[in-house]
């Protein structure tokens, strides 16, 4: 499979993920300002302040929503042989990045080389949190 399309599909399920969080927390907010008097004239979306701690929890209810969804101890094996199938992709790609960079202008893929190590990194983090749980 080309490269490019899996690093398109990677960034289009990423950004599904992204508007998904987003739409989930606007979900918990539209539900604490409904519920919310309207004798506050503080009240915010944020953590600021006196809002710190309602904000901590929307945000740890969003997370246990996610991992309720994920039931990682039960594909936690699938999960990891996916991280293991994007590390091996990773690293594959850094090395045709690398053997077709023009050396007389390199800038370029050393800037996809590095992007793809900072992806490595990310799935080094995925998999610790995976073994966490």
């Amino acid at each position: 499979m080309n490269q490019n399309v899996i690093v398109a599909v990677a960034i289009v399920l990423a950004g599904f993920l992204i508007v998904y969080l987003f739409k989930k927390r606007e979900g918990f907010e539209s539900k604490t300002s409904s519920s919310s008097t309207s004798t506050s004239s503080s009240t915010t979306n944020n953590g600021m302040a006196g809002n710190a701690s309602s904000y901590a929890a929307g945000i740890q209810t969003m997370a246990t929503n996610i991992q309720d969804q994920l039931l990682i101890t039960k594909y936690r094996d699938d999960y990891e042989n996916t991280i293991l199938a994007y590390d091996n992709l990773i690293n594959a790609k850094m090395l045709q990045t690398l053997m077709n960079t023009n050396a007389s202008n390199p800038n370029e893929n050393l800037t996809q080389i590095a992007n793809l190590s900072n992806a490595k990194n990310a799935l080094n983090s995925i998999m610790k949190y995976i073994d966490s749980q």
